[in-house]
């Protein structure tokens, strides 16, 4: 089971979440992707090294949790990797537009590509994190085939940062609404409580 973390968030911000799945008799590990802040088609690529070493050492397709931006890597890789992987859990991922996420988040993607024509990313392009990028992790997001792993939604009304209901599947019955903030998805005991229950059903 990988754990991924959110947008400009390393994984010390999954720790609770990791040692707590440890704790429950699951095996987790790290996403290893270094800080969330680089073109989402690069950081999908280590993220994807991650999944293919967990699947190799537990013999199993794996399961994985992301958290923001972590979940939508997380979702991207299952679609285009399904061999590796057997369930998706996203916690407050707005993976049917990224775009109307916090002003703050805006403006910080924006720094990102680079202020005054200084790249601070080194695998981020001009279009990242913009709306016009047309790399295969947008794709995805955009326009996804048809799921062929389990996959779920934790969405919060008191999110703060992204829009809710951009964080939802259509079927309700994919999604399972919790009431906490967007940085406590990674803490929150409500969202613990449905990653259990979620996680059992696929055992």
């Amino acid at each position: 089971m990988v754990v991924v973390p959110g947008f400009l968030a390393s994984d010390a911000s999954m720790m609770e979440l990791y040692w707590w799945l440890a704790r429950v008799g699951y095996k987790p590990y790290f996403s290893n992707i270094g800080r969330n802040a680089d073109c989402p088609d690069h950081v999908a690529g280590l993220l994807l090294e991650t999944i293919k070493r967990a699947h190799r050492e537990t013999g199993q397709r794996v399961r994985v949790i992301g958290h923001s931006l972590g979940g939508m890597l997380a979702r991207h890789v299952a679609l285009d990797y399904p061999e590796y992987v057997t369930m998706v859990i996203s916690m407050g991922s707005p993976f049917k537009d990224a775009v109307k996420a916090h002003p703050v988040l805006i403006s910080a993607a924006a720094a990102l590509r680079g202020a005054h024509g200084r790249q601070v990313a080194k695998n981020v392009k001009p279009s990242c994190f913009s709306g016009h990028c047309t790399c295969s992790f947008v794709k995805n997001m955009l326009a996804p085939e048809d799921y062929e792993v389990a996959h779920y939604a934790i969405y919060s009304k008191s999110d703060g940062v992204v829009d809710w209901e951009n964080c939802m599947e259509d079927d309700p019955s994919l999604n399972d609404e919790v009431s906490c903030t967007h940085i406590g998805m990674a803490f929150h005991p409500a969202v613990y409580r449905v990653l259990g229950d979620r996680l059992r059903q696929s055992a």
